[in-house]
């Protein structure tokens, strides 16, 4: 098993949604249960595809205890304005906005094969439709080229429309059996990964000429 990769957390702003972007850990347990229970039946039911009341202590540790390369999650997390806005808030309103972070978007890829991986993103219903689910296909998107994936695999109702269209835009659908879907994703362009190159090369010079400046900046500081 490779090592496992680095994501880099990032905020996302969709309109007036601010959110937080990171890899999923094992201290998110009680955040993701939390998240769990306030999804409708509806998403639960199209998440897990049954009834599920709630996520057992071993149903949590294999959701957030994962190798980040294997099985790749992260989770989106709800900002909170800063301590000036706090003031103006009545007083219950301000311990709300003094809670932890709340979890409002979770995406996994687990691979299958070497070159296929199942893909699974839930949404809390008041976020839906607002371009985080996207975003999140995005990154899973991301991650499973760098993982040398080009077939996505996800259950997927019938019924669930949004999820499907998704799936759609993020490739070439190439089967739809029963409940699932499996997506093959589009392969760069030669110019698009030549463009790629040249956008990498031309960030690392101007890495070096960064690093040059400020050494000539420390050199003239301390000989004047």
């Amino acid at each position: 098993m490779r090592p496992p990769s680095r994501f880099r957390a990032r905020r996302v702003t969709q309109g007036e949604l601010v959110v937080t972007v990171r890899a999923i850990r094992p201290d998110d347990r009680d955040a993701l249960r939390a998240a769990f229970h306030k999804l409708s039946p509806q998403s639960r039911y199209r998440r897990f595809q049954g009834h599920v009341s709630d996520l057992s202590p071993a149903m949590l540790r294999y959701l957030t205890e994962v190798d980040g390369d294997e099985h790749f999650a992260v989770v989106a997390l709800l900002e909170r304005p800063r301590r000036p806005a706090l003031r103006a808030l009545p007083g219950a309103l301000f311990e709300r906005w003094q809670a932890p972070p709340e979890i409002v978007g979770v995406a996994r890829l687990i691979r299958l094969r070497s070159d296929t991986a199942e893909v699974a993103i839930t949404v809390a219903d008041a976020l839906q439709r607002k371009g985080l689910g996207a975003h999140l296909l995005s990154i899973l998107v991301t991650h499973a080229r760098r993982s040398g994936v080009d077939t996505l695999v996800a259950h997927v109702l019938a019924d669930n429309t949004p999820m499907r269209e998704l799936l759609s835009n993020a490739g070439v659908v190439r089967t739809v059996d029963h409940d699932t879907v499996t997506v093959a994703l589009p392969k760069r362009s030669a110019r698009q990964a030549d463009a790629r190159r040249r956008a990498a090369r031309a960030w690392r010079a101007g890495g070096v000429r960064l690093v040059l400046a400020l050494r000539w900046l420390r050199v003239q500081r301390w000989s004047s």
